[in-house]
């Protein structure tokens, strides 16, 4: 961006702009080609609420932290590799975590494709190749200009390229809650409910002091809950898969604990290892959302271990995991590519729900994600 705009001034001053008709032309297509890639963004950063409006944690950033993002266009030119830098976790800091997996960011990459590289690189490339034939003569600004178009086009149709088979795999949506089962400041006697199946999260508005959580604990989770990273990889290496298959997007403190967003990928071959260890036929039918459940009924223990170490609380603390709001996400993913082909059109929820079979979860979380049904 900052590169076309500095070749642009650079024809416009030319010596021979007065005298030169195709020189003429390239100057103004090349300002033209600098305004509506940028416009084009701006579109889009117009429809970031509709476009996230399955996740409410991003729902939420996104209206709090609108001018940080804002700032971060208008100087980018970008609305696509902003949406990457906000939702990246840097240094753990709130600021950068919008809530975005880079699954879900995957759905948004037409926004790249079409502002940045069809509205773009692509024309400033041709315009740069036309001064350069004008002039008769190549400048150290057309030297940077054209490799910084060259390179933003390859790197963008290698990435989409070797991304392409991720547009079409299944995902499980899910909560998982870390929440103490103290009663009176020991162990309540009551079962705990098993991973694998759905259980009930404490609502937020629950009289009942004696499950919130002290303020030592909560510092704990404080300092710890911004190593998403650290605590998908462990995650990750419990269920012996890639860490591009288990994402963290966001953590929402509550009284009780805490909340993370996961978005699980499920390849094919994931769904058949689990068919053969459940001694199911092959022609059987697993879907994402059981396939998960299956797997965190394995490893309930393992898990409920994984938070209390990564947070740091004792195993005499009370503390377990629950997971909460499973939806498939192939009807997620079918939403999200149907809003970029539509200009991503702003979809209401009830519409969705609809369409899709669905309705809200239990509302202890202040929040509507889905169940399939």
């Amino acid at each position: 961006f900052s590169s076309d705009i500095i070749l642009c001034l650079e024809i416009w001053f030319h010596p021979e702009l007065e005298h030169n008709a195709m020189l003429n032309a390239v100057g103004i297509a090349s300002v033209v080609f600098i305004v509506v890639p940028y416009v084009s963004n701006w579109y889009y950063v117009g429809k970031v609420q509709s476009m996230v409006v399955d996740n409410q944690f991003a729902s939420t950033w996104f209206q709090n932290n609108s001018k940080f993002f804002t700032t971060l266009v208008a100087v980018s030119g970008g609305c696509y590799p902003s949406m990457q830098l906000v939702s990246s976790n840097v240094f753990g800091a709130a600021i950068f975590q919008s809530g975005l997996t880079q699954y879900e960011l995957r759905q948004f990459a037409k926004i790249r494709i079409i502002s940045n590289i069809v509205l773009e690189s692509v024309p400033q490339l041709v315009c740069q190749i036309l001064y350069a034939i004008s002039v008769d003569t190549i400048s150290n600004g057309l030297v940077f200009a054209f490799l910084a178009s060259l390179l933003s086009i390859l790197s963008t149709t290698m990435s989409f390229w070797m991304d392409r088979g991720l547009y079409h795999v299944d995902a499980a949506l899910y909560h998982l809650t870390l929440q103490s089962n103290r009663d009176d400041g020991a162990i309540s006697s009551a079962p705990v409910a098993k991973l694998g199946m759905k259980k009930h999260v404490r609502s937020f508005s629950d009289p009942d002091d004696r499950y919130h959580i002290s303020d030592d604990e909560k510092k704990k989770i404080k300092m710890n809950k911004g190593l998403l990273k650290k605590l998908q990889r462990d995650l990750t290496q419990l269920f012996s898969i890639s860490t591009k298959k288990l994402q963290i997007g966001s953590s929402l403190e509550t009284k009780y604990g805490l909340i993370l967003r996961v978005v699980h990928v499920v390849h094919e071959t994931d769904l058949l290892g689990m068919k053969l260890k459940l001694g199911m036929q092959k022609e059987q039918v697993l879907s994402a959302d059981a396939y998960v459940q299956e797997l965190y009924a394995s490893f309930e223990e393992q898990v409920n271990e994984v938070f209390r170490r990564h947070f740091d609380l004792s195993n005499n603390d009370g503390f377990y995991v629950l997971r909460e709001g499973i939806v498939s996400a192939n009807t997620f993913a079918t939403h999200q590519n149907n809003q970029s082909e539509i200009e991503l059109g702003a979809m209401s929820a009830d519409e969705e729900n609809e369409g899709a079979g669905c309705e809200p979860v239990d509302a202890v979380t202040g929040m509507d994600d889905k169940v399939a049904q």
